[in-house]
């Protein structure tokens, strides 16, 4: 079998959403309501080398990120639609917000998940 970019995404989201389901996190039990507000994220997540409540408050987002990329969605659309920019007024800030959280989102499904795990349980 051969392997391929693309499945690596999809095994990893998987992993991750079956994570996301098995524990219930504060994140999933925010309301996002569609398309967020300036004020309710920043430009870039917080560095932390553990889960921080940035990450909690964005679960739902880090999800949404990882579909569109899983979907092969262009970074304008999936900013637009998830965090309500518009890139073609602020392309460099959106392309910043999108590829910042998306990354994040990455690191959640390689690392972020151990601590989901540790607090649900504790």
């Amino acid at each position: 079998m051969r392997h391929t970019f693309r499945s690596d995404i999809s095994a990893r989201l998987y992993k991750f959403r079956q994570i996301a389901l098995t524990i219930c996190t504060e994140a999933s039990r925010q309301e996002t309501g569609g398309q967020m507000g300036q004020a309710d994220f920043l430009d870039e997540p917080p560095h932390s080398e553990n889960l921080t409540e940035y990450d909690r408050a964005h679960f739902a987002t880090y999800l949404r990120l990882l579909d569109a990329e899983a979907d092969a969605a262009h970074w304008a659309e999936a900013v637009r639609i998830i965090f309500g920019l518009d890139p073609d007024v602020q392309p460099e800030r959106a392309q910043h917000v999108h590829q910042t959280h998306l990354d994040r989102a990455h690191w959640m499904t390689e690392n972020g998940y151990r601590d989901l795990l540790r607090s649900a349980y504790h």
